[in-house]
């Protein structure tokens, strides 16, 4: 991730995979996006221009159970694959920072309005406690919580603070702003995606 960041802060071109895995179910809606792309835009210098891109039919060109439950030795050739490349998306970083921290305490205030999304093998969403209460400092299962997202931002705000770099990086945020941050961008991300799939399916099948 440290050297993605890298050659995003230098204008390179990264392509990711938000969801995290091979999905081949062709009815349902993408499933939830992982952290990861999210933490990267609001991670970087330069707020990076998101280009998000969907396709149809890879799951007939390389398909997860071809014979016996195992994908084909080699790529099926005639396959007809739809590509849809959406309208460029690009994030008011500095503005989000600023809004996270009102956010996230309203998150904790009111848990109906948490609906964020989770690095989690189970699929269901992190629990930042009832009421008013306060969050424990890590939330996270402890599964995630080892190659958690958020340790690497503190480990990069305390570095910042020891070398006099913190103004260079915005207001200081604490997990449960980073959390609402990489909900909502990851979330504006998936609607993109999840609506040009559905255009992709949809040429796909004419």
């Amino acid at each position: 991730m440290g050297e993605v960041l890298d050659r995003i802060n230098e204008g390179d071109w990264i392509h990711t995979f938000p969801e995290g895995k091979i999905s081949q179910e062709v009815n349902s809606p993408l499933r939830r996006l992982k952290w990861g792309t999210a933490s990267l835009i609001a991670r970087a210098t330069t707020s990076p221009i998101v280009l998000p891109i969907a396709h149809s039919g890879f799951e007939k060109v390389m398909p997860e159970d071809y014979r016996n439950g195992r994908r084909p030795i080699l790529p099926l050739w005639n396959k007809k694959v739809t590509i849809v490349i959406g309208e460029p998306m690009q994030f008011d970083i500095p503005a989000l920072k600023q809004m996270a921290p009102d956010w996230a305490r309203a998150s904790l205030s009111h848990p109906g309005l948490n609906k964020a999304s989770d690095s989690s093998s189970d699929g269901k969403p992190p629990a930042f406690g009832s009421g008013g209460a306060s969050y424990a400092p890590h939330p996270l299962p402890f599964g995630v919580r080892r190659c958690s997202t958020l340790l690497q931002v503190a480990d990069e705000l305390d570095n910042a603070r020891s070398s006099g770099r913190l103004d260079a990086l915005g207001p200081t945020l604490d997990e449960a702003a980073w959390r609402w941050m990489y909900t909502h961008i990851s979330d504006h991300i998936w609607v993109a995606l999840n609506n040009l799939t559905y255009k992709a399916r949809t040429i796909g099948s004419l």
